[in-house]
């Protein structure tokens, strides 16, 4: 059985980027979608993509980015707004050190464990006014994403 990548290529014709970044996806699911926060959205991606290093794909069904491995995805089905859920793959690392390391004096980050937190952006104006320290908080969550890559956990 062919590769997920190749049966991509196989079925749309065009060579299949890889899962990690396919920036090209993203677009394409957000073209498709109908919600009503898709501005707060496309104003998250951008802020996410702005760092360094940072791509992007499709995984869990939603719009997902990557950096040493998956460390957000967006969650459309919150009621509240659109919330983002930072983590450190699907596989939960209960010694992670995040909470202790992760500068977070706006309070922006709902905890739900040590490696997982979710940051919940209700409106366009609630986006606007987190905007900057939410950049900062990205900034920090991807730098521990490399010091793990590098230490190999």
């Amino acid at each position: 059985m062919p590769s997920k990548q190749k049966q991509k290529e196989l079925a749309t014709g065009a060579p299949a980027r890889s899962e990690f970044d396919d920036s090209e996806g993203v677009t394409t699911f957000l073209e498709a979608l109908d919600h009503p926060l898709k501005p707060v959205l496309v104003a998250l991606r951008e802020t996410i993509r702005s760092v360094p290093g940072v791509t992007e794909g499709i995984k869990w069904n939603a719009p997902s980015f990557y950096c040493h491995g998956w460390f957000a995805t967006v969650n459309l089905r919150a009621a509240a707004g659109v919330l983002l859920v930072l983590h450190h793959g699907a596989k939960s690392q209960k010694e992670s050190t995040l909470p202790d390391t992760i500068a977070d004096p706006a309070q922006l980050l709902k905890w739900l464990a040590r490696d997982r937190a979710t940051i919940l952006f209700s409106s366009a104006e609630d986006f606007a006014s987190k905007q900057k320290p939410f950049q900062k908080l990205i900034k920090q969550w991807v730098k521990h994403q490399a010091s793990l890559a590098k230490s190999g956990g």
